[in-house]
């Protein structure tokens, strides 16, 4: 209602307030989207009237919605660490010479999956082909392997 009369008027610093205080209450409410869409709307009222000190209210950050930080991901595994379970089992054999088939059998699991480890593990590693693997990788997948 307030906001309908201010509009019809041309009291657009008071708008302006008056949507920064609604913007307020559905952030209280949980309605973030619409909060930071009213708090633009308001900014951008504020700042045609030249309403510092409101625009710096609504935000900031120069100019820009503050919004709360998303908590950073955790930092990803690399080299070796970063590999599954399976796959440095599946590599190791693979590194020694045998077949896809034999592995799979060995291991007891498809020929499929024994195709997708090594696959998945060369990407993680940085590495083309099984004569790419670093001596020391080897080692840990050999190791994994008994």
């Amino acid at each position: 209602m307030a906001v309908d009369i201010l509009h019809a008027s041309d009291a657009r610093l008071e708008l302006a307030r008056t949507f920064a205080d609604l913007s307020q209450v559905y952030h209280l409410l949980g309605t973030s989207d619409r909060a930071r869409m009213i708090a633009r709307r308001a900014w951008q009222l504020a700042k045609a009237c030249r309403a510092e000190p409101l625009c710096e209210r609504l935000m900031p950050c120069s100019g820009r919605i503050v919004r709360r930080p998303h908590p950073a991901p955790p930092p990803k595994a690399q080299g070796v660490e970063s590999l599954s379970e399976a796959e440095p089992r599946v590599t190791a054999l693979a590194s020694q010479g045998l077949t896809n088939r034999e592995i799979a059998r060995k291991l007891r699991i498809t020929v499929s999956t024994v195709e997708q480890h090594p696959t998945r593990a060369y990407r993680k590693l940085n590495v083309r082909r099984r004569t790419d693997l670093p001596a020391e990788t080897q080692l840990d997948f050999a190791g994994a392997a008994s």
